[in-house]
C-alpha cells in the first residue's frame, strides 16, 4: 500500500491511498481512493480497507478453546448428519481420550506435532490400535469442519500416522 499526496486543480491538498489486488486478465489491479485531509487518515482508511478487502467472508482466526469448538462442531455439524449412537460415542472419545491433552488449547495454535504426541500417549498408556483410530478420526472430522469453516487455516490433523512396533 501506497499513500501519495494529491494537489488539485484550486491548489488543495487531498491524500490518497492505493493498493494491488490480484491481477485481472494478466493487468495489474489496484484500489484507490483519494479526498483525505492528513496522511494519517489516509493511512488507517487504507489499512482498514486493505484489511476488509483480504479477509472478505472469512472469519477471524479463532481464539477458542478446543473444548468449546468441540461442543460447538457436536451440535452444528455431528447432531445434524450422525446417528445418535456415533455422537454419544464421540462425546465419550472426546472427554475421556482427546480433552485432558488438548482441551484447554486454542484451535488455531494446535500443532500437527500435539496430535501426534496425544495418539504416541494414547498408545503408551495402554489404548488398542482401534480405539487410537477412533481418535484420529474425530481430529480429522473435527478440524477438517474447523478449517472449511474458516476457524483455522490449515489442518493439523493431516497425515497424523498411528503408532506401532513401540513397547508401551
Amino acid at each position: 500500500m501506497y499513500i501519495k499526496c494529491r494537489v488539485n486543480a484550486k491548489g488543495k491538498i487531498t491524500f490518497m491511498y492505493s493498493f494491488d489486488v490480484a491481477p485481472v486478465n494478466g493487468k495489474r489491479t489496484t484500489i484507490t481512493k483519494s479526498g483525505f485531509k492528513t496522511k494519517k487518515e489516509a493511512l488507517e482508511a487504507g489499512k482498514q480497507a486493505e484489511y476488509e478487502f483480504h479477509h472478505s467472508g472469512r472469519k477471524q482466526q479463532s481464539k477458542m478453546s478446543y473444548n468449546d469448538f468441540s461442543e460447538y462442531w457436536i451440535t452444528n455439524d455431528c447432531e445434524i448428519s450422525l446417528k445418535h449412537s456415533t455422537v454419544i460415542s464421540y462425546r465419550k472419545n472426546l472427554k475421556n481420550k482427546i480433552l485432558p491433552y488438548i482441551g484447554k488449547h486454542y484451535v488455531d495454535e494446535i500443532s500437527k506435532a500435539q496430535l501426534q504426541a496425544l495418539l504416541t500417549t494414547l498408545y503408551d498408556n495402554g489404548y488398542s490400535r482401534n480405539s487410537i483410530c477412533e481418535v484420529r478420526g474425530i481430529l480429522t472430522k473435527s478440524f477438517r469442519f474447523a478449517e472449511e469453516n474458516g476457524y483455522i487455516k490449515s489442518n493439523p490433523s493431516i497425515k497424523l500416522i498411528l503408532p506401532k512396533n513401540r513397547i508401551p
